[in-house]
């Protein structure tokens, strides 16, 4: 349905979108209650899985920047859409299975700018489309519950004073 709607809508890809084209690769195994199996079973399905492929982890329009989870306190908008685009790049090639299948079974290392390679990649993944909380040092955890009941040392990343992108109006999913 977004697919059709062309440029009348501006998605991002978030977790669920990553775990679809996993899917579709078979590098994830579904389970009954995954709701994707219309996807992957529809006759169009090379053609929406390739649109996917190509749908951006960001938008920036003026202030507004758009990502389905998250930014590091220590990331700049400008940081934070160059990291975006080498995700964006990896997915529209012809390598993006290989991503897939680190990003999906491989060891999901913290953001350090020194990272390079498939480690540097799936963390820059794992941040625009899982980050909830981490440390004001930008250190992420894997929680996923309501903000109150983050693990002691990590708040929400919006709430960590004096981070980088603080002077944007950050939209999220």
């Amino acid at each position: 349905y977004i697919k059709h709607l062309g440029t009348a809508v501006q998605p991002v890809l978030g977790n669920h979108d990553f775990f679809l084209l996993a899917a579709a690769e078979g590098i994830v195994r579904l389970r009954s209650k995954d709701t994707i199996w219309d996807v992957l079973e529809a006759k169009d399905r090379i053609e929406l899985v390739d649109w996917l492929r190509r749908v951006p982890l960001h938008r920036r329009d003026g202030p507004y920047f758009m990502v389905h989870a998250g930014l590091l306190p220590q990331w700049t908008i400008e940081d934070a859409a160059g990291f975006a685009r080498e995700i964006e790049t990896v997915l529209s090639g012809p390598h993006y299975r290989t991503f897939l299948q680190e990003f999906f079974h491989g060891p999901t290392p913290q953001w350090n700018a020194s990272l390079t390679g498939s480690e540097r990649l799936v963390s820059i993944a794992r941040v625009f489309t899982r980050l909830r909380t981490c440390t004001a040092s930008g250190v992420m955890s894997n929680f996923s519950g309501p903000p109150e009941e983050a693990p002691k040392g990590f708040v929400p990343w919006f709430r960590v004073p004096e981070r980088r992108s603080g002077d944007a109006i950050i939209i999220t999913g």
